[in-house]
């Protein structure tokens, strides 16, 4: 779909964000459901597709922006973090269930938040 511009792991990531953030909107959700491929994208689809790319683009910008410029001190647990997965051939499992690597919720914890650490470093 992009060709050689990024890895292939990077458009997965970019898709499935997309389609996470899709599948929030009831009535895109339920036109895709209930309708054909074409009557859907007809519909919010494409609209809802684009906002989508721009929310995971904002949300990703910042949250590497706070990292890489606004307290560098944030950035020691992300570094820590990156360095506990890797070595241990794990990955952050969005869905929660920790198979295969941690869950979200327990690596993305308060301790190594940026937020938490600007707030109370």
């Amino acid at each position: 779909m992009f060709g050689e511009a990024t890895p292939l792991a990077d458009e997965a990531a970019l898709v499935k964000r997309a389609v996470e953030i899709v599948s929030e909107d009831g009535t895109t959700t339920a036109q895709i459901q209930q309708n054909s491929k074409d009557d859907a994208l007809c519909s919010n689809l494409p609209d809802a597709a684009e906002g989508a790319l721009a929310r995971a683009l904002t949300s990703h910008q910042s949250l590497a922006e706070l990292l890489l410029q606004y307290d560098r001190q944030a950035m020691r647990p992300f570094i820590k973090l990156i360095h506990q997965l890797v070595k241990e051939g794990k990955r952050i499992d969005l869905g929660g269930t920790g198979c295969g690597g941690f869950s979200a919720s327990r690596v993305l914890s308060v301790e190594w938040h940026p937020l938490y650490l600007i707030s109370h470093g």
